[in-house]
């Protein structure tokens, strides 16, 4: 796996040399801008996650785009209470949903150690005893507070609604429903791809 952080990320004959050494083209990054509305950390991220999830298939995975996101854990937070809270990209945000929180407390503490570790689903014990179509809800509800809460740039009233679209699928990718690689659709895991950082060591809770 080979991925180029570069200014000259759109330099042809910079990247035709480098194809002819089996780099992807999607492995070149830019390096220290923003390109297409995502910061060069998310376009970095994206090439990782493509390659991820090739080695993962077991065939080339298309880059999906997908935004930098840093999570904090701040010292408020408190587990055994259901209280997550967090700094993500600079915003503030309290959970204090049970159900939330302890879905993003797993997917956190793997990311913690690599970002889009997979977390399988029995390790959820907050869905035990939970019917599919509840569990969908859970996760659908969570899905649209990352997209509103975490991704928009401004207050929900004032995005557009393709502002709003855009968030929605960028929350998908960042909270990641893994699927059976024998292709029937059955979600097996999921998986965080973000940057988290917990000085205050919060999540360590039994």
């Amino acid at each position: 796996m080979i991925i180029s952080p570069t200014a000259l990320y759109q330099d042809d004959l910079l990247r035709e040399h480098a194809i002819e050494f089996g780099v992807h083209i999607n492995d070149f990054v830019p390096k220290g801008v923003e390109h297409d509305g995502i910061t060069w950390e998310g376009h970095l991220l994206s090439a990782v996650l493509s390659h991820m999830r090739t080695l993962r298939y077991g065939h080339y995975a298309p880059l999906l785009k997908m935004p930098f996101v840093k999570i904090q854990i701040l010292p408020a937070t408190n587990l055994s209470e259901h209280i997550l809270a967090l700094e993500v990209n600079g915003k503030l945000d309290t959970i204090s949903n049970p159900t939330w929180c302890s879905v993003l407390w797993q997917l956190m503490k793997a990311a913690k150690r690599l970002p889009g570790r997979n977390v399988p689903m029995e390790k959820f014990t907050c869905f035990d005893g939970k019917t599919q179509e509840s569990i969908n809800g859970d996760l659908r509800r969570l899905w649209q507070h990352i997209a509103q809460v975490w991704l928009l740039h401004q207050d929900i009233s004032e995005a557009s609604d393709a502002e709003k679209a855009v968030a929605s699928e960028s929350a998908k990718l960042m909270m990641e429903s893994v699927k059976d690689s024998a292709g029937n659709q059955k979600r097996v895991a999921l998986a965080l791809h973000a940057l988290v950082i917990d000085e205050h060591c919060r999540l360590n809770y039994p």
